[in-house]
């Protein structure tokens, strides 16, 4: 774990190559000062692939964060061997949820993107603790965004997961995540506040940490909190800690017909009023559900009713089965 106060100072390194006896849970050097607030301009992770459930990422994007804590598989290069450290926060989710997205926020020493990040995650125990054993675990290939640290100079990276298809279901109740980024060539600190009261996100129970000791399905390697099972972080380190992360919940995108606009035409009611104005334009993909047609049509006709009078008539040809475009129009069966 590392704090904006510098807790101890075991010796002056390089950031990368430089073998440490002690294990990475903190940083061991005053951080850099911070004057006034802090606005981080960070890309933005894309558009949300489904309905997010738990965000606290503004911890990070206001620079609020004033701790990290060791949460990585790996790290032999940065201190000569590897270390196993697991941190969790908790989030609760109101009604049944398939699992797809997940970010949270590090500070690393070399600002890669690792090949793999470990997520397990945990159900709570009724009392803001966490099981040893997993519900549910994944190894998934992140995307990354980086950032800039302004609290500590380190080289921060925002890793994100999205998949097309959930990988986890999670029953309603609180839950505990931990991601691992798995890398022998780099070590991430996950980015925290420790006040008890963040700008966002749940200080309700406090993350919890581990050493692996086995127990960690990503990897094996030394200890350095000293507690073998999940423990809250301020009995080690003080206060009330929340991690910079975002939970994201879909379901499995289920295939349909896929029709393209080949013709619009505005009709004429019986008043001789013209539609002035079709939301259909030639090109724009269609979709029905398969329901909809046991053998889809080669053409379809549908009508659109306009807001002032009559309708407009539409042509769609078949282009096949498959995922619906996120830009496409979708139609019922009637």
């Amino acid at each position: 774990m590392f704090r904006k106060c510098c807790l101890c100072f075991v010796g002056v390194f390089s950031l990368i190559g430089a073998a440490m006896a002690d294990p990475p849970t903190h940083i061991t050097r005053p951080p850099l000062d911070n004057q006034g607030p802090i606005f981080i301009q960070i890309e933005s992770p894309g558009p949300a692939d489904g309905t997010i459930i738990y965000d606290s990422l503004c911890i990070t994007d206001t620079a609020a964060y004033d701790n990290g804590f060791g949460d990585t598989c790996g790290g032999t290069a940065i201190f000569g061997q590897p270390f196993d450290l697991q941190v969790a926060d908790d989030f609760v989710v109101r009604e049944e949820c398939g699992l797809n997205g997940v970010i949270m926020d590090y500070l690393t020493f070399t600002g890669a993107c690792p090949p793999l990040v470990c997520i397990s995650l945990f159900k709570d125990n009724g009392n803001c603790g966490a099981p040893e054993t997993p519900v549910c675990y994944v190894e998934i290939a992140p995307s990354c965004v980086p950032f800039t640290d302004p609290i500590f100079g380190l080289a921060g990276v925002r890793m994100i997961v999205k998949t097309r298809e959930p990988f986890c279901t999670l029953t309603p109740g609180r839950w505990w995540i931990t991601m691992n980024p798995k890398t022998e060539t780099d070590w991430g600190y996950v980015v925290a506040d420790n006040s008890g009261a963040p700008p966002c996100g749940d200080a309700t129970c406090d993350a919890l940490l581990r050493d692996g000791q086995g127990d960690n399905p990503c990897c094996t390697g030394g200890d350095g909190f000293g507690v073998p099972d999940w423990t809250p972080s301020g009995a080690i380190f003080g206060g009330i800690n929340t991690i910079a992360m975002r939970i994201q919940c879909g379901f499995a995108q289920q295939e349909q017909w896929i029709y393209r606009v080949n013709k619009v035409k505005r009709k004429t009611d019986q008043c001789g009023c013209t539609c002035q104005e079709c939301t259909h334009r030639v090109g724009d993909i269609v979709c029905y559900d398969l329901e909809c047609f046991q053998t889809p049509p080669d053409k379809l006709k549908a009508f659109e009713s306009c807001h002032d009078c009559s309708a407009c008539q539409i042509q769609l040809l078949f282009i096949g089965r498959g995922d619906c475009p996120d830009n496409a129009k979708k139609c019922r069966c009637d």
